[in-house]
């Protein structure tokens, strides 16, 4: 779609209906000591998705769109204030109820939020009250002179208590309503289907080819063909999707002496050994929502890696079923970790920290994982991906480990495997 400030701004079109329901959604769920949300979007960068992760979410979650350079506040009754730019505010008037616009002031030279419209966002967040508190994401990094100066004035403001909110939108956004989990359940189809038909011919071609691939080389190849337009376009059309909406996300090869159980680890430039173990991560976007999934190869597998993949596969199971609304996270970690006591103790300290983490407009809910920590409870309409490995074991000096993850849906009747096209076999 055209982005809020360039020449073709007022083609953006904001779905007021979603919208509206959305926002009862955060009243419904409003238990917080908090009288207000404020989310503050910096400069557009590369790094949006890392640095304002949560912010970045709640624009696409309610309005299918970032207005970069913008402050959003949500009171407890629904009300939400946005300060803009005129784009962007002729923009967000297309909501006609339940949404107070203001413009940004501009003064060549002059600071780079106006002091008086600041002053205004605390009067809508004081409601009369003396003192009120307020929510903010704490630990985000904002890009630009603007996005600063509105988390300097408002932090440092006398009549508002400031309290961190990521796991009060963590909770907003865990469950997916119809829309989410069809988008979801799209990107998990092309993400099983890319590993299958794509990310596995290449590696057996790197493997038994005569030319010597490095991890990173593998990775870069992948990459480089589904930047190419048309396999994304023969991905969309194939499966139906929206043209445009499809992107790659992260593709990953490990192997050789180095092996991390996360969707973030880099490939690196080690050659791909001719037997061993080979993790292989892929993640796709649709539609801004997000769907992943991992597989283990081995060549030449000894009894302790043919036993470990075994155990990885129970295990996989048993979360998924144990993936039920109002079981609580530690719980199901704690579950798995007993399995593998019982099964191979040996096993219990190469054993991955977490079996999963909640997944959609953020790859990975940094506050929804399963975890011995997290006390959060499953909720109905929640997407996971079940993640699974074991990482540090060393057989005749080579270095090994196993990783099997999937996308899940947490339902009524039951918990549905999304990226079940790529089998475990």
């Amino acid at each position: 779609p055209p982005r809020p400030d360039s020449p073709n701004a007022m083609d953006v079109h904001i779905d007021t209906d979603r919208f509206a329901r959305r926002i009862r959604h955060v009243v419904s769920m409003w238990n917080w000591p908090l009288d207000a949300l404020l989310l503050v979007l910096g400069k557009s960068s590369e790094s949006d998705s890392e640095t304002e992760s949560k912010e970045v979410a709640m624009h696409f979650w309610l309005w299918g769109i970032l207005f970069h350079e913008t402050v959003m506040i949500v009171l407890r009754n629904g009300q939400v204030i946005m300060l803009a730019s005129q784009k962007k505010a002729d923009i967000l008037r297309q909501i006609k109820t339940g949404m107070t616009v203001l413009v940004r002031k501009t003064t060549p030279g002059g600071p780079a939020a106006d002091p008086d419209q600041l002053a205004e966002l605390v009067g809508f967040i004081r409601g009369g009250k003396a003192k009120a508190s307020v929510g903010m994401l704490t630990k985000s990094q904002h890009i630009g002179a603007f996005a600063e100066a509105v988390v300097q004035s408002i932090t440092t403001q006398d009549t508002l208590q400031i309290a961190d909110c990521k796991e009060q939108l963590s909770a907003v956004l865990a469950p997916k309503d119809p829309d989410e989990l069809d988008n979801v359940r799209r990107c998990s189809k092309v993400a099983a289907n890319a590993v299958q038909e794509l990310f596995m011919k290449e590696w057996e071609t790197a493997l038994v080819g005569d030319r010597p691939y490095t991890n990173r080389q593998l990775c870069s190849l992948i990459e480089e063909q589904l930047e190419g337009e048309a396999l994304l376009e023969r991905m969309e059309k194939d499966f139906c999707l929206e043209p445009g909406e499809l992107a790659p996300l992260l593709v990953t090869h490990q192997s050789g002496k180095s092996f991390a159980i996360r969707v973030d680890a880099a490939p690196d430039d080690e050659t791909i050994p001719s037997t061993g173990s080979y993790l292989l991560f892929m993640a796709f976007r649709y539609s801004e929502y997000a769907s992943c999934l991992a597989r283990t190869m081995f060549v030449n597998p000894t009894t302790a890696q043919k036993e470990a993949y075994s155990l990885v596969c129970d295990l996989h199971s048993l979360v998924v079923a144990h993936l039920k609304p109002g079981a609580v996270l530690k719980d199901i970690y704690a579950v798995a970790k007993a399995e593998v006591q019982k099964r191979n103790p040996a096993m219990l300290r190469h054993f991955s920290n977490n079996v999963g983490f909640g997944m959609g407009l953020e790859l990975r809910d940094p506050q929804l994982v399963i975890s011995e920590r997290c006390e959060r409870r499953v909720e109905k309409d929640t997407i996971f991906c079940v993640s699974i490995g074991f990482s540090g074991m060393v057989e005749q000096g080579a270095p090994w480990a196993v990783w099997f993850a999937d996308a899940v849906a947490v339902r009524d009747s039951g918990s549905e495997l999304l990226t079940g096209g790529c089998g475990m076999d």
